[in-house]
């Protein structure tokens, strides 16, 4: 079952973050959307100015974005395991 809402037939109920894709450019997007500008944004908040800007007017679809994962301690992200290089050179260079 797909969950994707075309924007012809219906727009996001509220203001938030939506999954969208662009049938133009075949790509998805986390984008915002307004419903004051009934725009969808790159910009997590927007003026009229920048509903005109920068508006994406390419969306074809959207969706609700799914919950974010449950995850456990063991599977927390840890810098310093996934990047021991970056994560001891940062270290080095902010102790200076």
């Amino acid at each position: 079952m797909s969950n994707w809402i075309s924007v012809k037939d219906k727009l996001p109920p509220t203001d938030g973050e939506y999954l969208t894709y662009s049938t133009k450019l075949m790509a998805y997007n986390v984008l915002t959307y307004s419903q004051k500008y009934k725009a969808f944004n790159t910009l997590s908040q927007f003026s009229a100015e920048d509903a005109i800007m920068y508006a994406i007017y390419d969306v074809s679809h959207w969706q609700p974005l799914p919950e974010t994962p449950k995850i456990n301690e063991q599977e927390k992200f840890n810098p310093a395991e996934v990047y021991p290089l970056i994560w001891q050179s940062a270290r080095f260079y902010n102790s200076k």
